[in-house]
């Protein structure tokens, strides 16, 4: 069976690839991943982290113009469900008496569960769109217990690269020193969440503005002493902090 892991070059897919391979991916079973290009804003900076991590990744531009959707926020409307149709073109149909296809693999935190194209709900609806479609394709998330912090740990706890893991890219605003040489922001809400899952993990990175330091971080504070966040989400944020 064909696993197909959705990856952008950030840390968190790259952690779903591992855990997928290790975890979760039967002998003999082929794992693989691609990225959808989408003309974003951070695009450049997500596929050189690509070059850097896992160079073997399928390169797919089908979706460019997806990127124009894209907030202020860096949010893009219906963007999983265009992902997931994209990547069912590289799981081959299989007889009707075979069970599954493939599995296309997403990676979506628990944290993240509420927000509509990331709910078991649109997963299971997406999986009848693609029977629809004559596939028989399972969609996933290991991580619906893990909050990025978790990830992190877990990785670490289970023979991930810390220098690979270091080679990903999150950030929304990259700022360019040299040419095709960029360092993270330090001030959007992607740098934020890494350093706060890399600093309750003890490792260190290097950004623009110090994350813990920038106006993102006071918002995030508020936020996390307001409620407005989970028990365990605001607590970790306070803790990092510290």
């Amino acid at each position: 069976m064909r696993h197909l892991v959705l990856y952008s070059g950030g840390p968190d897919s790259l952690i779903t690839y591992h855990k997928v391979v290790t975890d979760l991916a039967k002998e003999g079973d082929e794992v693989d991943t691609i990225y959808f290009d989408l003309r974003h804003r951070y695009s450049k900076q997500e596929r050189l982290a690509i070059d850097r991590t896992l160079p073997n990744t399928v390169k797919e531009t089908a979706l460019w113009g997806l990127g124009t959707w894209e907030d202020d926020d860096a949010y893009i409307h219906h963007r999983n469900a265009f992902l997931i149709l994209g990547a069912s073109k590289y799981i081959e149909e299989k007889p009707i008496q075979s069970y599954l296809d493939g599995r296309i693999w997403l990676t979506v935190q628990k944290d993240e569960m509420s927000i509509p194209d990331r709910d078991p709900m649109f997963f299971m609806r997406m999986e009848e769109v693609l029977l629809k479609l004559n596939q028989r394709v399972k969609i996933a998330t290991p991580w619906e217990d893990y909050d990025k912090t978790d990830m992190v740990n877990w990785y670490v706890n289970n023979g991930g690269d810390l220098e690979m893991l270091k080679d990903t890219w999150s950030c929304y605003t990259p700022v360019m020193y040299f040419e095709n040489e960029f360092t993270p922001c330090g001030d959007c809400p992607a740098c934020f969440r890494r350093a706060v899952a890399f600093r309750l993990n003890h490792i260190v990175e290097r950004y623009a503005i110090h994350p813990f330091r920038s106006r993102t971080a006071e918002k995030y504070k508020v936020r996390a002493e307001n409620g407005e966040y989970s028990a365990d989400r605001a607590a970790r944020i306070l803790e990092a902090l510290k």
